[in-house]
């Protein structure tokens, strides 16, 4: 697996894009009783860790349960809390509840509206006395062919605790390759972010039999390759990996938790997690990473 996949790693042929979301959020109370007392969770450079976002946000599609953000707060004081954005673009996003211990909590903020413009729509969030923001990518069309996810603008999506980087998928397939004397079976897809033109996200999984992809977790550190690389024309390569993890790069360790396959369908969902290798020769952590993907 490991040789195969190094082999792999040194075939990397495709140039795409970068997009970074950082942005921030809204207004948020106690109601009902004594407010909680607490802080959206933030790095050790203070700067806010971006929210996992969910669903597929289509122009003139009304939003449903599919459509959520998942951010983190740290409570100090348990009591009642009320986050919520402001309505942008037709929609918002709102949770309440009650916080009874301390400590970090995750909040569901649930979206209602119905996006009105094709455009990335920014939303501004506060819990107690901390403020952050978030960006949703609304696209056109996207959302009624629900069989060809690839197209949509977060069918891959991950976070490096300071930016979300979310795009489409170019490619997704199985291959067998045969590099070291045995024959490998393969998962691969590659993504890029619309509106860019020069970085690339690819993921290269080794499955155990052809044209499939049994649900459970798969390691870079294993049976699994992480890229996102921008073009580089003074690299020989082409390209200049920003992240990445696989076989040789330790302790760097890349997790992807396959969630279903649906062999009829072709629809792949995952979640993604880990650290990898950054540029500085440093560690980078990624969170919130998930993919839906068809594969070809």
């Amino acid at each position: 697996m490991r040789k195969s996949l190094l082999f792999l790693s040194l075939t990397l042929a495709c140039i795409l894009i970068i997009q970074s979301c950082a942005k921030e959020y809204s207004v948020e109370t106690g109601s009902n009783g004594t407010p909680a007392d607490g802080a959206l969770v933030k790095d050790s450079n203070d700067a806010c860790i971006p929210p996992a976002i969910y669903g597929i946000y289509d122009t003139g599609k009304v939003l449903t349960d599919s459509n959520f953000v998942l951010l983190n707060v740290t409570v100090t004081k348990p009591g009642f809390y009320k986050i919520y954005t402001d309505e942008q673009n037709g929609f918002s996003f709102a949770d309440s509840g009650f916080f009874s211990v301390i400590g970090t909590k995750t909040v569901k903020l649930k979206a209602t509206g119905t996006p009105i413009l094709p455009i990335t729509t920014d939303f501004v969030v506060n819990f107690d006395s901390t403020i952050c923001g978030f960006s949703i990518t609304v696209t056109k069309d996207a959302g009624s062919n629900n069989s060809n996810p690839n197209e949509s603008d977060s069918a891959w999506v991950f976070s490096d605790g300071t930016r979300t980087f979310a795009g489409t998928v170019s490619s997704a397939y199985f291959f067998d390759a045969d590099t070291t004397g045995t024959s490998g079976h393969f998962f691969e897809f590659a993504g890029y972010i619309p509106g860019s033109s020069d970085t690339a996200f690819r993921v290269v999984i080794e499955v155990p039999t052809s044209n499939a992809i049994p649900a459970g977790t798969y390691s870079s550190t294993t049976s699994a390759l992480f890229d996102f690389y921008r073009a580089d024309a003074s690299n020989p390569n082409g390209f200049t990996s920003i992240y990445w993890a696989n076989p040789t790069v330790t302790p760097e360790a890349m997790q992807f938790n396959v969630i279903s396959y649906n062999s009829t369908t072709g629809i792949l969902e995952a979640t993604m997690s880990g650290t990898a290798r950054n540029e500085s020769g440093g560690t980078t952590t990624i969170s919130s990473g998930k993919f839906t993907v068809k594969v070809d």
